[in-house]
């Protein structure tokens, strides 16, 4: 993560937490495995993989279950730091 943090320091925000230090902010997601990655759009609306990344990721969207609404999206376990530039590379597509 520090690699893809100073790599990308200027475009994106990469944070981290301890879920056994900051048990309420970590209990606002859902959190089943660990480790466990959110990824957020630069406008705070969370991130859809393409089909051919969700794949690579073992990408999860956690939906809303009324409205059917993307409210996380992520991946549980370990993804590989070129998967995770990818993720990047995606989102950075996306921005407008």
């Amino acid at each position: 993560m520090e690699k893809l943090r100073e790599e990308y320091k200027d475009r994106v925000i990469i944070k981290t937490i301890d879920i056994r230090k900051q048990r309420e902010f970590a209990s606002q997601f859902p959190i089943k495995a660990t480790p466990t990655l959110f990824y957020f759009n630069a406008d705070g609306t969370p991130f859809k993989a393409s089909d051919e990344l969700a794949k690579k990721i073992s990408y999860v969207a956690y939906e809303d279950k009324k409205s059917g609404e993307l409210k996380f999206g992520g991946s549980e376990g370990v993804v590989k730091y070129e998967e995770l530039k990818q993720v990047i590379e995606e989102m950075l597509k996306n921005v407008k």
